[in-house]
């Protein structure tokens, strides 16, 4: 780094990332030693990533289907109340359209539904 036209400071800052980077002799890198983790470099981006176990490849989704009565909630003023409705359309895999018993039309998430047995007051 003698003949690079750095500024000193920029030439010290790399030579103590990558020192604190190289792993000693007891397998460790003196960051992993220090912080508990190692240093993400350039060198990380070439291996393949270590796959976590909490992250979930296929995560299960909860379906529901055109026509299926559920409980929707509805944030009136300061509290949530839970409605009942019908589902009259799907956006991808995680919005729904309902329209309540009141004849209300709104978008919800899969989060913010739960399917019913209760029965729709114009069958009865």
């Amino acid at each position: 780094m003698e003949d690079d036209k750095i500024q000193l400071h920029i030439k010290v800052r790399e030579i103590l990332f990558r020192y604190r980077a190289t792993p000693l002799t007891n397998g460790q890198s003196p960051a992993k030693l220090y912080l508990g983790r190692d240093f993400r470099i350039k060198l990380n981006a070439l291996r393949p990533a270590k796959l976590s176990k909490s992250i979930l490849i296929n995560p299960v989704v909860r379906h529901l289907r055109v026509g299926d009565r559920v409980q929707v909630r509805w944030y009136d003023q300061n509290k949530t109340v839970w409605m009942l409705g019908t589902i009259k359309a799907k956006f991808g895999r995680l919005h729904y359209r309902v329209e309540l018993d009141n004849g209300y039309e709104l978008k919800r998430h899969i989060n913010q539904l739960y399917k019913s047995t209760v029965i729709s007051p114009k069958r009865r």
